[in-house]
């Protein structure tokens, strides 16, 4: 095996320093990627021993589920739609005989009769939604919460209820089975939770603490000729935009001895597939550029092996050449020939 780490040495040594003499160490791209790189290292640096997901008690945990109750524990719910009719109890009626027959099973027939007939603006302009409600809920009469509880399914219609507020006419949309999820079951989720909260917080104050130190100047007139396409990133993307945490792992941070994990841009393996835009690269690796940003043509940096050592090996014994197709000016490679397919 030591031939093999040697040859792949002198083969990534040989391939930078021909990057280098070809003037590439310049390149705005090969820069910004470095800075992400750096900038990536150093927050890892700093805050790998200053926040650990272990530091996040039992009590601070128990604290939270009790203060957020309501996430964890719903009652069953119901959803109605609403014909209110304010004072004809015989028009009532005969629209509840007309929806409860085979046109009140049509939804938007159920509809139309509601834009035609219900007194009711501020469900009207709905098609009559309630929306979800529990029994507990103030906002529907008493008397029409207890027969929305009643219809088995949905579908199913009853009415005219008779309220302070009109005769309702109701049909069931939806209903929700009651939420019960015991602090124990939700304990590691909160702890993840929490964990981000507080290195979110630690780390905005850290960047804070740099713009003040910074002397950061803002030139009017110049600005003010800038021209930003919105369709993109910042450069830099989130680790130099709002958020410092971007590209941290979401959990504990695991860069070991080894820094492994250092790559210039998202790149799938059948085992490890491209996290998705916005979601925090997993512990152990670092992403230095903003998943939401597309390509522009940088490839990936090899990952690094132990401090001072090349990348491993590839599978072939050699390392991955960046694919010339993207980079910028590339001509687009030629479509194969069906005779030329590799055979599967």
């Amino acid at each position: 095996m030591c031939w093999k780490v040697l040859e792949n040495l002198i083969r990534f040594e040989v391939l930078a320093k021909e990057a280098d003499k070809r003037g590439l160490g310049e390149d705005p791209e090969v820069v910004r990627t470095m800075k992400q790189v750096m900038i990536q290292k150093l927050m890892q640096d700093e805050f790998d021993n200053r926040v650990k997901i272990e530091d996040i008690t039992d009590a601070e945990m128990k604290a939270f589920y009790d203060s957020h109750n309501n996430e964890y524990n719903q009652p069953e719910q119901v959803r109605v739609s609403a014909l209110v009719v304010k004072r004809d109890g015989k028009l009532a009626a005969r629209l509840a005989d007309e929806i409860k027959g085979p046109k009140g099973q049509d939804n938007k027939a159920f509809r139309d009769m509601v834009m035609q007939f219900s007194e009711d603006e501020a469900s009207k302009v709905r098609g009559g939604d309630l929306r979800y409600f529990d029994e507990t809920t103030q906002e529907v009469p008493k008397d029409v919460v207890k027969a929305s509880f009643a219809l088995e399914k949905v579908g199913d219609v009853a009415g005219p209820i008779k309220t302070d507020q009109g005769f309702y006419i109701i049909k069931q949309t939806g209903r929700r089975k009651a939420l019960t999820r015991t602090f124990d079951e939700v304990k590691r989720q909160i702890q993840n939770r929490l964990y981000r909260e507080k290195r979110t917080n630690v780390m905005e104050a850290f960047v804070e603490n740099l713009r003040k130190t910074a002397k950061v100047q803002l030139f009017d007139e110049r600005i003010a000729k800038i021209q930003v396409d919105m369709t993109g990133s910042l450069p830099g993307g989130d680790a130099m935009g709002s958020d410092p945490t971007a590209g941290l792992p979401s959990q504990a941070p695991a860069l070991g001895s080894s820094g492994a994990g250092m790559m210039a841009t998202p790149t799938a393996t059948p085992d490890a597939p491209a996290p998705a835009a916005g979601t925090p690269a997993p512990a152990g690796s670092a992403h230095a550029v903003d998943p939401n940003e597309p390509p522009t043509g940088a490839h990936p940096i090899p990952p690094m092996g132990p401090r001072g050592t090349p990348p491993p090996i590839a599978p072939d014994h050699h390392p991955r050449l960046p694919d010339p197709r993207g980079m910028p000016g590339a001509k687009p490679a030629a479509p194969k020939h069906p005779d030329h397919e590799p055979a599967g």
